[in-house]
């Protein structure tokens, strides 16, 4: 299976504490078009790439195909997965990533749109929820195609927190 690859670059850095802190940033939750989906079988299949960004021990919450009940709430869906930031300490300025299997629709979708919500709580499930305080929408990408600039397989999203727009990395 190809993997996906989110990458997130802060400039600035995200303080420690999680109440009363002007920007709670409790997790990061991916939701993946229609059409594609994760196919994450266990924990180690979810990769940080980047162990400056500190997370929990049980990190990355995502269903599984056959799971009993879903960790967003309603039904199963292997179209999310959260990440969950431990927020007793800062998060340094920096570039962060994640990796995960995901399996491509051989008929891409016509909205072909990844995105990475920033949330002020670890159970966030939808950019819609007022706990998403920033959201970056990612364009996908074609079959066969390259990551722009990084000679990669597709699969190469990126956010930026910063002056510069979300885009592949």
């Amino acid at each position: 299976e190809p993997f996906v690859t989110v990458r997130l670059r802060l400039d600035r850095s995200l303080p420690a504490g999680a109440d009363g802190s002007p920007l709670r940033v409790a997790s990061l939750l991916l939701e993946i078009p229609e059409g594609f989906k994760h196919v994450i079988t266990g924990p180690s299949d979810v990769r940080n790439l980047n162990s400056e960004f500190p997370l929990v021990e049980d990190w990355a919450e995502y269903d599984l195909i056959n799971g009993a009940s879903s960790r967003f709430g309603g039904e199963r869906t292997q179209r999310k997965v959260r990440i969950l930031r431990d927020e007793t300490r800062r998060v340094p300025a920096g570039t962060y990533g994640w990796s995960l299997p995901v399996s491509v629709p051989l008929d891409l979708p016509g909205e072909n749109l990844w995105r990475l919500s920033l949330c002020s709580t670890p159970t966030c499930s939808s950019t819609d929820e007022p706990c998403a305080i920033a959201a970056f929408v990612i364009p996908g990408f074609l079959h066969n195609e390259e990551s722009p600039g990084t000679g990669s397989t597709p699969g190469d999203a990126g956010a930026v927190i910063a002056s510069e727009a979300p885009g592949w990395h």
